[in-house]
């Protein structure tokens, strides 16, 4: 069972991965020409391969069917480049019967392919053997990881935009499951401990390895959660072993468990990440919004092929095991339907409705607040207008360090000029982050805390008919650790 649980967290692989993050960072393929007689080496292993290992038989069936069909209709009797045949290839089997997983890869797709996920190489004098690979790449350290993105992720924050909750986010552009991904992913839940809900963006998410589908979820579960079941790649018996898919709580489980969980999918979204967004739906545990996802429910793996070339073969299946549904060529469905663009607002206001905080702020504390947010919107947006219309002639701004040192006093022309330059913009707009928090009344008066980026205002407003106008904003530098 072991190492059974071994090939289910190796091989729920990225197919996008080969076609997108690895051409972009590949060489370009040598105009290497194959002869007739190469090609039907080729795509006689290839055969051999798929009978032998493809998840559905009789689908390996028609693809090995319409691949002889091709060489006896003379298809592949003239000598093309490895481009020309792969491509022909592939839009054969594509053809045959969809699956995203499935292709022949170049030799250096297929290289980068074992080096990032076997750590082997498989150049002209290492070259392994035609056949399979063996699927023993668990856990481990890579090298030259010196970025986020080295180890798959992407954006990291704790967002508030409408200042009364913190949203954890993390995006996630790759499922890595080495050491350093691991330890990163540890460090960025215990930071997001305190947050009042979570968002897991795989907008962008290709897929990866199976076993931080696992990692991921198990964040979200006080007790060991049967989400999914997976059937294997067959054995040396035949047989294709069932293994169940169960989260194992961490030290940081019990302080999510309880979190509302928002996943952000899109058409990009395939699989290992179509896995975790699928599970945690079919369990009721987050909801997901975006678009229809890519398709890729089968598991895959790659294996050798004569002339340094490569396959990626799907060799298993994940289901949901209360109605054996998956999603290979159709997709995981959102809980709500938005476009790509519009699912990260569309699940931050989602958690503002739902929070119930605004709705506890009434009358003049309502009213206290939009302005607030008006300010800060218009701020971080250069809005000048804005910002002109919540102030009163005689404001005045007094921004002072961290120790108390006065730094600067700022009039109302002032601002509305510093925010007309863009002083408060930022080219990651995820980051327009503050805490609207002590709201006080006293009649005409009121005072209020704004927590943005780097600075922490005290301000002070005052009533005008039915308006809360701007009168003072005295300000300080963070005090960072």
């Amino acid at each position: 069972m072991y190492q059974q649980l071994k090939f289910l967290a190796a091989t729920l692989l990225c197919g996008l991965l080969v076609d997108t993050a690895i051409a972009a960072s590949a060489p370009e393929t040598p105009e290497l020409t194959l002869t007739a007689e190469q090609q039907a080496e080729i795509l006689s292993e290839f055969s051999v391969v798929l009978n032998a290992n493809y998840v559905v038989p009789r689908n390996a069936k028609a693809y090995v069917e319409a691949l002889d069909h091709a060489v006896d209709n003379g298809h592949f009797s003239a000598a093309l480049s490895v481009e020309e045949f792969i491509s022909q290839t592939n839009k054969l089997i594509q053809e045959t019967h969809p699956d995203k997983h499935l292709r022949l890869l170049t030799p250096e797709k297929y290289d980068q392919v074992m080096k990032m996920f076997y750590g082997e190489q498989s150049d002209d004098e290492t070259a392994q053997p035609a056949g399979h690979v063996a699927n023993e790449h668990t856990t481990r350290q890579r090298a030259s990881a010196g970025s986020l993105k080295s180890i798959g992720a992407g954006r990291v924050s704790e967002i508030s935009r409408d200042g009364l909750n913190q949203i954890a986010y993390l995006e996630l552009e790759r499922f890595d499951a080495s050491t350093r991904s691991i330890n990163f992913i540890n460090r960025v839940f215990s930071t997001f401990s305190d947050s009042d809900g979570v968002i897991i963006d795989l907008r962008i998410c290709g897929g990866g390895e199976g076993e931080m589908v696992r990692i991921l979820s198990s964040f979200f579960f006080a007790e060991p959660t049967h989400l999914l079941s997976s059937s294997l790649h067959v054995d040396a018996q035949g047989n294709r072993p069932l293994v169940e898919r169960w989260t194992i709580p961490n030290e940081l489980s019990n302080s999510f468990a309880d979190k509302p969980l928002i996943v952000l999918i899109s058409e990009k979204t395939f699989s290992a990440a179509e896995s975790f967004a699928f599970g945690m739906q079919a369990v009721g545990r987050a909801e997901l919004i975006g678009e229809t996802t890519g398709g890729g429910g089968y598991m895959n793996d790659f294996f050798a092929l004569p002339h340094s070339l490569g396959a990626s073969v799907s060799v298993g299946r994940t289901f949901d095991h209360r109605t054996g549904k998956d999603w290979q060529g159709i997709g995981v469905t959102p809980d709500l339907q938005v476009a790509s663009d519009h699912a990260l607002k569309t699940a931050l206001d989602i958690f503002s409705d739902e929070s119930g905080k605004l709705a506890k702020l009434k009358g003049e504390e309502l009213a206290i607040y939009h302005q607030v947010q008006a300010y800060t919107n218009a701020w971080y947006g250069a809005d000048s207008q804005i910002m002109e219309l919540l102030l009163t002639d005689d404001f005045l701004s007094i921004y002072k360090a961290a120790d108390g040192a006065e730094i600067a006093r700022i009039s109302n022309a002032q601002l509305v000029q510093q925010t007309a330059d863009g002083k408060g913009t930022a080219t990651n707009r995820i980051y327009h982050n503050r805490i609207i928090r002590d709201i006080e009344v006293d009649k005409t008066t009121a005072t209020v805390t704004l927590i943005l980026r780097a600075t922490v205002h005290e301000m002070a407003l005052q009533k005008s008919g039915n308006t809360w106008m701007i009168i003072k904003d005295t300000y300080t530098d963070k005090v960072r650790g």
